[in-house]
């Protein structure tokens, strides 16, 4: 008969072996993005679940049944319910001590109590209570602990930032004055915490006054940058802006098709401030065909929408039936922006069901160079971070308001918004 020491050791490295297994095997890859303290907690509760409950089995039950085999049994339901709860607190919160809180009330309370009936049946109930409880209670109580004083202690020293950073990737061309296009992309996601990354389809030679000429670039060169950013680093949402040609949107929707990302925020463009036909005709076609389905929201202005739907846009009922007819074409949602209508630039979302008016502000001045693509990318950003989609686009309205209303004078033209305008002068300087 096996002594008690054999047991303990047995039961530990069998316990931790399974319990940090199925934190890789049955958590979404993604989670672990979300909240790293779900690994580490399931790794500490692992190390510590074998020997508690080797412990308690051995010195507290005098019968021992299924000593090698049912904690292993335990790890997997236990570890799933603390990894759900966890992954709700942190992504309603942003909060550590959520997450621990999560994993804590999951695994050790209600993982526990999940298993319970189960621990009755295979160990009887002596054994359930006095041990299979205690043991698993605690060490999932102190595995979580351990797990945020960890992080903690590695998030002060910067050592795991990268965990909790959320990213954006943009998909569009290249402005070479920076008030538009990649550049205004780049800098409302920093605006917004998000972690930026670009794709560039096109180089345009412009400024605030005009597009002299645009370059666009291989297909070959724009699967490559996009396989090199999905292959290598987890993205939370993707804007796409200027395509350009027919080619590229078909090139930027066959690899959206291979790696799926869960929001997609497509911004029609078509003409720039200027008046430069950014995309033809046929990349027209393309782009309701190929790139509209996979979009979670849609965001053309009133030309735009002119253009998608043949219709004239003039009158609020308008605005509705143009919604309508974007949604059908297989937008997920749609946002109208009103900035080309008369009175105030109201906007209208329509998420499939509901309408709802943004309200905003007319602002007068000439200085609105990237307006479109700062207020998508505003969306995108708050997307990455987590917010429902009406939410974000509420905030983003607020957001190009402001910027709009700090806009400055660069240039002999339109000048740009300030993507920067909420951060005081010694934090801009950290960021430009």
């Amino acid at each position: 008969m096996m002594n008690p020491i054999k047991k303990m050791t047995l039961t530990a490295m069998i316990t931790a072996i399974t319990t940090i297994t199925s934190s890789f095997i049955f958590i979404p890859a993604g989670f672990a993005k979300i909240f790293p303290i779900q690994h580490l907690a399931n790794v500490m509760t692992a190390v510590l679940l074998g020997p508690a409950y080797a412990v308690t089995q051995t010195f507290l039950v005098s019968i021992i049944r299924n000593m090698s085999g049912t904690g292993s049994i335990f790890a997997f339901p236990g570890s799933m319910i603390g990894a759900l709860l966890a992954a709700v607190l942190y992504r309603k919160t942003q909060s550590l001590k959520f997450a621990c809180l999560g994993e804590v009330i999951g695994t050790g309370i209600l993982g526990s109590l999940a298993c319970y009936p189960l621990a009755v049946l295979l160990l009887g109930e002596k054994a359930a209570i006095f041990g299979f409880l205690p043991a698993f209670m605690l060490s999932s109580f102190a595995g979580a602990i351990l797990a945020f004083i960890l992080l903690k202690i590695l998030l002060k020293n910067n050592y795991m930032k990268g965990f909790f950073m959320k990213t954006a990737l943009t998909i569009a061309g290249s402005d070479s004055g920076g008030g538009a296009g990649i550049q205004a992309d780049l800098k409302t996601f920093s605006a917004h915490g998000v972690f930026g990354m670009s794709v560039i389809t096109a180089v345009t030679a412009q400024n605030t006054m005009e597009v002299r000429s645009v370059q666009a670039i291989d297909t070959g060169i724009i699967t490559d940058q996009i396989a090199a950013i999905f292959e290598d680093i987890h993205v939370d949402a993707v804007k796409i802006g200027m395509l350009g040609s027919k080619e590229i949107v078909e090139t930027v929707a066959a690899s959206l098709n291979t790696f799926l990302p869960a929001i997609v925020i497509l911004d029609p463009v078509m003409i720039s401030k200027s008046g430069h036909h950014l995309l033809d005709e046929k990349a027209v076609s393309a782009l309701k065909t190929e790139l509209l389905p996979l979009a979670t929201l849609v965001t053309p202005n009133v030309p735009e929408a002119e253009v998608l739907t043949g219709l004239s846009i003039r009158t609020k009922q308008d605005f509705y039936e143009a919604c309508i007819s974007i949604k059908e074409l297989g937008a997920k949602a749609v946002l109208l922006k009103g900035g080309h209508s008369a009175g105030n630039p109201n906007d209208l979302f329509y998420d499939g069901t509901d309408f709802f008016w943004i309200k905003g502000e007319r602002i007068h001045t000439k200085n609105t160079h990237g307006t479109g693509c700062t207020l998508s990318s505003a969306i995108t950003s708050n997307l990455a971070n987590g917010l429902p989609l009406r939410q974000s686009i509420e905030q983003a309205k607020t957001y190009i308001s402001e910027a709009i209303r700090n806009s400055f004078s660069l240039g002999k033209g339109h000048g740009p918004v300030h993507h920067f305008y909420s951060f005081s002068k010694e934090e801009r300087s950290d960021l430009i």
